[in-house]
């Protein structure tokens, strides 16, 4: 079809990968008949590099935004490779369950390996958790796959769990040699993947022509904040209460489907909030952390997600594979323990893509009570704390080597930071109008410069103590309020 050719001939203007036009109509082919759509299209030209590399068979380093579909990067391949199998790595037991429902319902036959009761066969996809890959009888597996010339590929999804997550280091060091014990192509996935990151992965899974592909993209429609809450809080349960507080509001103003979800460092810190909020006798949150048992971790998320509870007070344990799109607000009490964490927790906010809020409640004093943070994630985390400039371009810059600030990108929601500076006037000088080296200009040009400072002056003393958005709407009388709570209901 002409139209077909006109796709293709878009989706291969990329320099992520060589490939001729029949790989990508196959690969075009395979994701439209995978999704059940014949006028399917990919999500963006990294998405299709990232499903044509893995079809070449390409060790591949693959870095798609929250939304992205780079899960697609290896379900589509495993769903048009029907004689071979495909082993899945998952660093969380809920994202094993995930992925184990996808397959499912996409076709796929599936097992999940769980130390035993794998029957060799005309299995898709093997899916197994890290704690489990590491045993001597996965390793048999593997070996006896490669050997029947079933074993397409091995896929680590969320692979920034390897440096993220503290109790799997010894788990990653075996994992490492387990896939280096058979030759097969490697997926490494993940959204979240700083340029420093990269160099150590190639030589950790001994990737020399490691494919790394990735897609710059900010989340728009959040709005980073922090709240410093020194003043008058002396416990952590004067904090606690300021948090239950700000969470009351959010709730009064959600739709029914809106959830909310409380990052807690600790444990113990997370029950304990919890227990402050439920005090009253209503259930609006419950516990989720990495002690508990899996049927209670799901029944958590199930009450959360059905509208039994609407917030969720978590550990980083739920940092990755909870996808749930209307999530309005994330809270960190204190911060998160490194950028990376806080990136991935602060993205489950806002995944329908309407405005959501990623807060931050710092208290200096759990600097004091949280000398246990590894030194250098603790350090990055606490500069995008305290930092005076733009924070979407301070994680722009660290997670992708580059960024603008979220005033420069001209759409989207401002931080806080850029939002102060708007509405406080705290911005330097302007000129108007360009200068003429060696020539005098003429008078109507400088009395027109003076006219327009005159009057950025005025506006500036004009702004002062109003609402922004309510100012530029002609909305005078509106002196005091909320200007975030204004935009919100304006968007």
């Amino acid at each position: 079809m002409p139209e077909d050719k006109v796709i293709l001939n878009h989706i291969i203007k990329t320099d992520e990968v060589d490939y001729s036009i029949q790989e990508a109509a196959q690969a075009l082919d395979g994701l439209r008949k995978f999704a059940e759509e014949p006028k399917g299209r990919f999500k963006s030209k990294e998405q299709a590099a990232a499903i044509v590399g893995a079809l070449q068979g390409l060790d591949q380093l693959i870095i798609l935004p929250t939304g992205g579909g780079k899960t697609m990067a290896y379900l589509v391949p495993m769903f048009m490779e029907k004689d071979l199998t495909t082993v899945v790595i998952l660093p969380f037991v809920v994202l094993v369950e995930q992925v184990e429902q996808l397959c499912t319902s996409f076709g796929i036959s599936v097992q999940t390996w769980r130390g035993s009761g794998y029957s060799i066969g005309a299995t898709q996809a093997i899916l197994v958790s890290i704690e489990h890959a590491i045993m001597p009888e996965f390793l048999d597996l593997l070996i006896s796959l490669e050997s029947n010339r079933r074993l397409a590929r091995m896929v680590l999804d969320e692979c920034h769990a390897l440096w993220t997550q503290e109790g799997f280091r010894d788990s990653v060091r075996r994992l490492v040699l387990l896939t280096r014990a058979v030759k097969v192509p490697i997926q490494l996935l993940t959204a979240t993947c700083p340029p420093s990151k990269v160099d150590k992965l190639r030589v950790n899974f001994g990737c020399e022509d490691l494919q790394v592909i990735r897609r710059i993209e900010d989340r728009k429609e959040l709005m980073y904040s922090v709240q410093y809450v020194d003043k008058d809080v002396n416990t952590l349960e004067d904090l606690n209460l300021i948090i239950e507080n700000y969470l009351r509001r959010q709730i009064q103003r959600w739709e029914a489907k809106d959830r909310g979800i409380v990052y807690c460092l600790r444990r113990e810190w997370a029950e304990q909030l919890c227990e402050s909020i439920n005090r009253t006798g209503e259930r609006i949150c419950a516990v989720y952390h990495a002690r508990m048992e899996s049927a209670d971790r799901r029944k958590v998320l199930a009450d959360w997600k059905e509208g039994r509870t609407r917030i969720v007070i978590a550990t980083s344990a739920l940092g990755a594979g909870m996808d749930y799109p209307w999530v309005r607000v994330v809270v960190h009490q204190g911060f998160a323990q490194q950028l990376i964490d806080f990136v991935q927790e602060s993205g489950r906010a806002g995944r329908d893509g309407q405005p959501a809020e990623a807060i931050t409640f710092f208290w200096p004093r759990i600097e004091e009570m949280t000398a246990w943070i590894k030194e250098e994630g603790r350090k990055e985390m606490l500069e995008w704390v305290k930092l005076d400039g733009c924070r979407k371009k301070f994680l722009s810059t660290y997670l992708h080597g580059e960024g603008d600030d979220c005033i420069s990108q001209g759409v989207g929601i401002l931080c806080d930071n850029c939002e102060g500076v708007l509405a406080t006037g705290r911005m330097e000088s302007v000129a108007f109008g360009p200068a003429v080296t060696g020539r005098k200009r003429p008078r109507d040009t400088e009395v027109t410069e003076v006219e327009d400072s005159i009057k950025m002056k005025e506006m500036l003393q004009d702004l002062s103590g109003k609402c922004s958005f309510c100012w530029m709407a002609g909305e005078q009388d509106h002196i005091e309020h909320n200007a975030w709570e204004c935009r919100y209901k304006s968007l």
